[in-house]
């Protein structure tokens, strides 16, 4: 009897290991933190920092989507519940009211800027590009690049972006225009596509930061606690920095 009482308890045991829990997440369209393949496949450093989280612990499940979200609707989710978790967020003040932040960030970035190699000027500070009175900013709507610009006085355009590819094209066609954002996106898809030739990147940033993981505020303390520690633990091993700089 005792002895299939042990065989019980190790057969719950087993199930639990394995259903363990899952948390809901958002792909967002920016490489190389989210790519999407025909089939529907996702990769990307923030897919392979989930996927990694649940090889550590595999009692952490996430989702796997099969579509991007914009970014207002996945802070949106993460604000009133219908996502848990968010892959490769900045910190912002106003943010940290509403969601939680990581304990350990995930990496870091730079704002970047590029530009026409058509504008032949020499910039090489932030007062040389607020002295141009020509030049036009633009960032995906709804970043903390964008309300970061807004906030300092840039001459902000008029068009609502969504991908980074959208503001390379802008910039790409219009010399007085110039495109903001972090340089783990910029330098991957400048980097990796002739289609940008015809741009240059700025030689100094706006701003040095990190990417997190982010959270619904009523996620379980267990499950957030689960993920803390993953994530101490790719640190501490280097794995989130081997991941970034498959990118690179």
């Amino acid at each position: 009897m005792y002895r299939y009482t042990l065989i019980y308890i190790a057969m719950l045991l087993t199930a639990s290991n394995v259903q363990g829990f899952e948390i809901s997440v958002a792909y967002q369209n920016i490489a190389p933190k989210y790519i999407m393949s025909d089939t529907g496949v996702a990769g990307g450093v923030c897919v392979e920092i989930l996927s990694a989280l649940e090889v550590v612990n595999p009692e952490i499940h996430f989702s796997e989507p099969k579509f991007f979200t914009p970014i207002k609707r996945i802070m949106h989710g993460l604000q009133e519940g219908s996502l848990m978790a968010f892959c490769g967020a900045a910190f912002g003040k106003e943010r940290a009211k509403k969601i939680l932040y990581s304990d350990t960030p995930l990496y870091s970035v730079s704002t970047l800027l590029a530009v026409s190699k058509k504008n032949t000027r020499v910039y090489s500070s932030i007062g040389d590009l607020k002295s141009d009175l020509n030049l036009r900013f633009n960032s995906i709507a709804n970043t903390s690049t964008h309300k970061r610009l807004v906030k300092s006085g840039f001459n902000m355009s008029k068009h609502y972006l969504k991908t980074v590819e959208q503001g390379l094209g802008i910039a790409l066609l219009n010399k007085g225009d110039v495109f903001a954002y972090h340089s783990l996106g910029l330098e991957f898809v400048v980097g990796k596509n002739e289609k940008w030739n015809g741009l240059k990147l700025l030689p100094f940033s706006l701003r040095n930061y990190e990417h997190w993981i982010v959270f619904n505020k009523q996620i379980r303390k267990e499950h957030l606690r689960a993920i803390n520690a993953g994530l101490k633990e790719l640190r501490d091993k280097k794995i989130l920095e081997k991941i970034v700089l498959k990118y690179q």
